[in-house]
């Protein structure tokens, strides 16, 4: 099936809610944000994007609680990595952690302390 995009992961949560591709085209609840989408495509009259709606459906899912969505527990959700209302395959910046002894040194200004003391607020403190 390859990568799951946006557009696949909201197929699938339908195909799990509705159980069979006939039910999912016949489905009866407009309501839902995701229900534009079910058929794997983007419509044509809808200006929303598939991510904003399954951002509203997470939180539909979660009583309207953003903290909810964070911690959202049911792994096998299709639109469980999309929940943040990003695609995680288009990060634009990797954060890498600081690692001890591999930090890059610290601006001029500031003042470098001895051998064996550390900077107060570095990242590797």
């Amino acid at each position: 099936m390859g990568r799951l995009t946006p557009l696949r992961a909201i197929r699938a949560r339908c195909l799990d809610c509705s159980e069979t591709a006939a039910d999912v085209r016949t489905c009866e609840c407009p309501d839902c944000p995701l229900y534009r989408y079910r058929h794997g495509h983007l419509p044509e009259d809808d200006p929303r994007r598939p991510l904003k709606a399954i951002r509203a459906y997470c939180l539909w899912c979660c009583d309207d609680s953003s903290t909810e969505v964070s911690v959202c527990h049911p792994l096998d959700c299709p639109l469980r990595e999309f929940r943040r209302g990003k695609n995680p395959a288009r990060a634009r910046t990797a954060k890498i952690p600081a690692i001890p002894g591999l930090c890059p040194p610290p601006p001029s200004h500031v003042r470098i302390p001895a051998p064996g003391m550390m900077l107060e607020g570095h990242p590797c403190t």
